[in-house]
């Protein structure tokens, strides 16, 4: 789940190559604080951004996985990750 730097959240799958499950415009900002939340179970994935449900996907490939915070350009000032079960 990533806010990507062409307006744009997206649900992305890494798996050998980088695949993009979904995307939504979305105009965040620099330095804007956003509460990002992804729920996995079975094969459904939801991305919040606030709280607000913004991108649903589908994957029916990976039964199990990980997560990881990945910063490619800039800086991240981030408070908190948690990972949980669902």
């Amino acid at each position: 789940f990533v806010l990507h730097n062409s307006g744009e959240a997206r649900i992305i799958k890494v798996a050998g190559d980088e695949t993009i499950l979904v995307t939504v415009p979305f105009d965040w900002h620099l330095g804007q604080p956003y509460q990002l939340t992804m729920t996995a179970s079975g094969d459904q994935l939801v991305a919040s951004i606030d709280g607000s449900q913004v991108l649903t996907a589908t994957d029916q490939q990976l039964r199990c996985g990980g997560m990881g915070l990945l910063i490619e350009e800039g800086r991240t000032a981030t408070h908190r990750i948690a990972v949980e079960p669902a």
